[in-house]
């Protein structure tokens, strides 16, 4: 290379060469050689020609001339210029730092590194080391080139910000003040003031001045100082500053001279309030005067003065003060008006009495009104009582009124009642006190009410029939009677009835009677309401009580005779005159309801049907000369309840001699487990009728007592009721209470009238029975399908295993259960079907044994192996003693061989048991033992009996499934190890009486003695 000095190029052995920062020593020619492994060569050439002045700063060019240090590092100047020892470095002050002593180290380049200025910086932590320096460096045509730099400590790093404005008290004097101002951030590059948008520069009136105050934290201080007329220093200073980076800020101040502040923009009564007068420039002194002058309060040393109002009086409002402040230049005036008001809370009312008050005893009360100071008057206060009567000027001997101030701010109002008459002087009184103030509102009225606790002087009772205690309504068209009485006293009383009834209400009907009885027959929904009774007694003392009446529903009730049923019958005789009939609601709507006539037309002859108006709502009555055609039969009245919802009355009206003779329409079984069994016989008649049970032919029970009051004797509950008078039709139960062992038999009902008898038909109690247990085993026996049948409703019935259910139901007649093939080692499992209801609990045993018969005997094949297959186990139940089975799959032929064996030997045991002795078997003694006691021995040996005609019948039957047979005869009987298989014979299922057992203990088997037997058994018939 031609280039000289530090050039980068020259003695590079790289096929690449490179400078980070050119400079002026880089200028020239260089010349790239190449040399390759035959000692050929050849070379190429550039021209690099350096111009300009830039920054270098830590690898890298400056952009925005600002670095921030935070430890040292090196900053170059470099000029594309080649002339050596050149350039020069100018600090933030002005001095030229290269050749005296300076925080830095500032190295100029000479002949070898020409155009290049170098130097050591580190943090600047003074004013005097930080700022703008200044490059002033030859380009390479030899013109000087000036490149700024601002040197500052990391904490210039935020944009420019003003902290701060205010003015300065110390420098403010008279019309001289000054505006000191603080930012932060970047050096300002800029920095103006105006006033009210005005921009203001140094001048005789105007001093602008900027200086860096903190260099550590880049705080920089502006000030303002202002010398001019009064007229022109008060108003708004702004004050914006800018940096080099385009960030800026801008801050205002207002210069009013005096001001007035308050603590409350409206001043409360009896409260501590404020005004405070103060200056933003320095007066020689402030003071406060009234508007007549007068000066209240001054200072000369201090630019505020505060006024303090403790309390503040109401007398204050629209008072005006003056704030003055005295200048160098003059005076500067503030008016101000104080504005009061009273508050509620200004005033508190209290009242209250003495000790225990008795009705005609003494009473003092008392009234407190306490105000607030600051309030100019005191207040009024005034008692009333009954009737709002003006206590305190009523005059009334018995009265005194009494006023007293036990300090300027508490009044107290005191009544004395000598007697005290809770009834005529009322146990409510008020206390009004009233307050007149210069202030607004300019008026307060409070109120407090006293509620007298009064002993009465006697107590005031109110008997009800029926009770109205615990009874949250009435129905209407029944009765009431209320009588008022009195305990203690001085007789003799008066009484007098007062309520908030309306219309034709009874007691409103006796208001002002003496009467102690008041009563309404057949109550209307215009006689609900409160009903007081006020007795006065000698002493002419009073006292009194109320209770309330509320009503419900619809009803009939008839003039003269009273309520009836809404389905009722009536005989009218030919001379009789038919009502009047009041059909009644609770509803309190005028106008409403109507009297339907047999026909189904609405009766709307005026003379007949009257419909309640305003005054007797929820009213229409019905009232005839005598019983026409058209009036015979079933009458309906429509009327809506309180609810609104309209409902159905009917009254049947038939010529005396009327009549119908007794029918039973339906008898049934309603057993409840948990209370009674009862039969229900529904039956009709007119005249009414009368019902007798009867048990097994003989008389049960007889009830000839119609109302709806059940008949309790012993065990029995019985009750007979009208159901509907319309049609003429009756219910009669008969409960059997629990236990129910007497219930079970055969049970009729008979009705009885005048005109005859009807008898029902027969209704069996049977109680709880088990009505059988049957075995299904498919053809595969791959499982066995158990079933338990009862004959009546049950609240349980469940099959368990070794005590444990494993199937249930609840409210059936029947459970099935599957059972499948056992395990290797379970060979046989013994279930209970348990049903249970009202009559108790009962357990049928059912015993499933699981046997493998023996294969028969197979020839192997000379030409084929030998197979084997899997034999199927064969399931053998045992019931009770009462049913066995076999089922199972084997060859044809064995079968056929079996069967041929098995009718030899029961042909044989038939003579066999001809000569056995005739055992006696009695059935009801033993059917409840349970299985698996003492009739272990019949399961091992069951009995075996020769089947009359009667079982020849069922025998014939191939359904397979158990029957209940009544016999009467001789039976064989026999031990037999072995089950026959004849189809002939069936089993009938019994357990072992004493006789049964003494025969099976008799092992003596030429016993040929016979016994007779008779009873009804089940019967169960297997293939």
């Amino acid at each position: 290379s031609t280039c000289t000095g530090e050039c980068f190029v020259p003695g590079n052995d790289q096929q690449t060469v490179s400078r980070d920062a050119l400079r002026g020593a880089d200028n020239g020619v260089h010349t790239c050689t190449v040399i390759d492994d035959y000692g050929n060569y050849g070379s190429a050439s550039i021209t690099v020609e350096v111009v300009g002045v830039a920054l270098w700063y830590s690898g890298s060019r400056l952009e925005n001339n600002k670095i921030l240090i935070g430890e040292t590092g090196t900053l170059e100047c470099i000029s594309g210029s080649t002339t050596p020892s050149v350039g020069r470095w100018v600090s933030p002050a002005g001095l030229d730092v290269t050749s005296v002593p300076s925080p830095f180290a500032v190295t100029v380049g000479g002949e070898g590194d020409p155009g290049h200025l170098s130097v050591g910086l580190f943090p600047p932590s003074t004013s005097d080391s930080q700022g703008v320096y200044t490059c002033v460096m030859p380009d390479e045509t030899g013109e000087e080139v000036r490149l700024n730099v601002g040197i500052y400590p990391l904490g210039f790093n935020t944009p420019i910000s003003i902290t701060g404005l205010s003015v300065d008290s110390s420098s403010a004097v008279s019309n001289d003040f000054t505006l000191v101002s603080t930012s932060t951030g970047s050096p300002p590059s800029s920095v103006s003031w105006s006033r009210y948008g005005i921009t203001l520069n140094t001048d005789g009136r105007h001093t602008l001045t900027s200086t860096l105050s903190d260099g550590t934290t880049a705080t920089y201080t502006h000030y303002l100082s202002v010398d001019d007329t009064p007229d022109n220093i008060l108003g708004q200073y702004t004050i914006s500053v800018t940096d080099n980076f385009g960030n800026g800020d801008e801050e205002s101040i207002s210069i009013n001279g005096l001001a007035v502040t308050s603590s409350h923009a409206v001043f409360i009564v009896g409260e501590t309030g404020t005004i405070t007068c103060s200056s933003d420039l320095s007066p020689s002194s402030i003071e406060w005067l009234l508007s007549d002058g007068t000066t209240v309060s001054s200072t000369a040393t201090e630019s505020s003065l505060t006024l303090v109002f403790d309390p503040v009086a109401d007398s204050m409002h629209g008072l005006e003060y003056t704030c003055r402040a005295q200048y160098s230049y003059g005076s500067h005036e503030v008016p101000y008006q104080l504005s009061v008001e009273i508050d509620p809370a200004d005033m508190m009312v209290s009242v209250g009495y003495e000790g225990t008050i008795v009705n005609g005893g003494e009473l003092l009360m008392t009234c407190t009104v306490t105000i607030v100071e600051g309030l100019t008057y005191k207040p009024t206060v005034t008692w009333s009582g009954k009737a709002s009567n003006n206590i305190t000027t009523s005059g009334d001997m018995r009265v005194a009124v009494e006023t007293s101030h036990p300090s300027d701010l508490e009044t107290v109002v005191s009544v004395h009642y000598d007697p005290y008459l809770s009834s005529s002087d009322g146990d409510k009184f008020l206390c009004h006190a009233s307050l007149k103030s210069l202030a607004p509102p300019y008026h307060l009225d409070m109120y407090q009410e006293l509620q007298i606790i009064t002993e009465p002087a006697f107590t005031v009772t109110i008997d009800t029939v029926p009770s109205l205690m615990n009874t949250p309504s009435l129905p209407v068209a029944s009765d009431l009677t209320m009588t008022c009485g009195v305990v203690g006293g001085t007789a003799p009383f008066s009484y007098n009835w007062n309520s908030d009834c309306f219309g034709d209400c009874f007691v409103l009907g006796q208001l002002g009677s003496s009467s102690q009885v008041v009563s309404r027959q057949g109550l209307r929904s215009f006689d609900a309401g409160n009903h007081t009774c006020v007795v006065t007694d000698d002493t002419l003392l009073s006292e009194s009580t109320t209770v309330e009446l509320k009503l419900s529903g619809v009803g009939f009730y008839q003039e003269g005779t009273g309520s009836i049923s809404s389905n009722s019958i009536v005989f009218v005789g030919s001379t009789d005159t038919i009502g009047p009939y009041l059909c009644i609601s609770a509803s309190t709507l005028p106008n409403i309801g109507q009297w339907v006539a047999p026909n189904g037309n609405a009766i709307t002859d005026v003379t007949m049907v009257t419909v309640g108006g305003a005054d007797t709502p929820g009213l229409v009555t019905f009232q005839a000369g005598g019983l026409s055609s058209l009036l015979t039969g079933v009458h309906t009245c429509l009327i809506p309840d309180e609810a609104g919802i309209d409902k159905e009355l009917y009254l049947a009206l038939y010529p005396e001699g009327f009549n119908t003779p007794p029918q039973v329409d339906s008898l049934e079984i309603s057993p409840d487990p948990t209370t009674t069994v009862t039969l229900r016989c529904v039956s009709s008649g007119s005249p009414a009728t009368t019902v007798t049970w009867y048990k097994a032919g003989k008389v049960y029970h007889t009830n000839d007592i119609l109302d709806s009051v059940s008949t309790v004797i012993e065990d029995l509950k019985h009750t007979h009721r009208l159901l509907d008078g319309v049609t003429a039709t009756y219910q009669s139960f008969l409960g059997v209470l629990l236990p129910p062992g007497e219930a079970l038999g055969s049970y009729q009902c008979h009705v009885t009238n005048s005109l005859g008898t009807a008898v029902s038909e027969s209704l069996d109690v049977k109680g709880l029975r088990i009505d059988q247990v049957t075995v299904e085993v498919p053809a595969d026996g791959s499982s066995v399908t158990v079933s338990c049948t009862t004959d009546l409703e049950l609240t349980s019935l469940e099959w368990l295993y070794n005590g444990n259910p494993i199937a249930a139901t609840a409210g059936s007649k029947e459970l099935s259960l599957t059972l499948p093939l056992p395990d290797d080692d379970y060979t046989s499992k013994t279930f209970v079907c348990r049903a249970t209801n009202a009559f108790g609990t009962q357990e049928e045993y059912l015993s499933v044994t699981y046997e493998t018969p023996t294969p028969p005997p197979t020839t192997p094949s000379t030409t084929e192996a030998p197979t084997t297959e899997e034999t199927p186990t064969t399931p053998v139940i045992d019931h009770q003693g009462r049913a066995a089975a076999v089922a199972g799959g084997v060859a044809a032929v064995i079968t056929l061989l079996l069967l041929l064996v098995l009718v030899i030997i029961i042909i044989v045991g038939f003579f066999y048991l001809k000569k056995r002795k005739a055992v006696k078997i009695d059935v009801d003694e033993v059917r409840s033992l349970p299985f698996g006691k003492s009739q272990r021995g019949v399961v091992e040996n069951p009995l075996y009996l020769e089947a009359d005609a009667v079982e020849q019948n069922m025998m014939s039957d191939d359904s397979h499934q158990a029957k209940d047979v009544t016999t009467t005869g001789s039976f064989r009987y026999s031990h037999m190890d072995e089950v026959p298989s004849d189809p002939g014979y069936g089993q009938i299922q019994l357990a072992p009486s004493k006789a049964n057992q003494e025969g099976k203990d008799d092992n003596d088997e030429d016993d040929d003695d016979l016994k007779s037997a008779e009873g009804k058994f089940k019967y169960s018939k297997f293939k």
